[in-house]
């Protein structure tokens, strides 16, 4: 299946934690490329901005296509510190930063909204997210590198993706 004529859209949705991912697809909802956040000096380092910088221009951005990009609204959980919060609010900021820098249209969904849209219904929201992950991109690899249990971040930004394509 070829996409239509016209410009060439893509579709990304970013989980923007540090344990999150990106993950781009076509207008017809064919996987294109992901990525785990990558990050500096290991698992355990902050985000790497530059990796994530150069992911967006060199694979999203290559080519004709018009993008547009669907990054998760960030939000503080009950319970969480201050230095949690920050840095989750800096990486945030950083990632937003990224896409207004590239010029690429963009949305900030908060999980509830997304979540209407990709995977709606009841029982815990990260097994709804990957189930609808499987179902819609099953050529997506949610057990990276020597994971045993499936990757959440990932998950999320297939659904996140799949919410640009839908109304963006």
């Amino acid at each position: 299946m070829t996409e239509p004529e016209g410009p060439r859209r893509r579709f990304v949705g970013i989980d923007p934690g540090l344990s999150g991912a990106v993950v781009m697809i076509d207008s017809a909802g064919r996987l294109l490329a992901s990525m785990t956040m990558p990050r500096m000096m290991g698992s355990k380092g902050p985000l790497d901005p530059t990796a994530i910088h150069f992911w967006m221009r060199d694979v999203a951005c290559s080519g004709d296509a018009i993008v547009s990009v669907a990054l998760e609204r960030m939000q503080v959980r009950p319970g969480e510190g201050a230095k949690g919060a920050r840095t989750a609010g800096i990486n945030w900021g950083t990632i937003q930063g990224i896409i207004v820098a590239l010029g690429l249209r963009y949305d900030t969904p908060t999980p509830n909204q997304w979540q209407k849209v990709v995977c709606p219904g009841g029982g815990e929201a990260k097994q709804r997210s990957l189930s609808a992950a499987r179902r819609l991109f099953p050529d997506l690899d949610l057990t990276p590198g020597r994971r045993t249990r499936p990757h959440d971040g990932l998950s999320d930004a297939a659904c996140l993706a799949e919410f640009a394509r839908r109304r963006l």
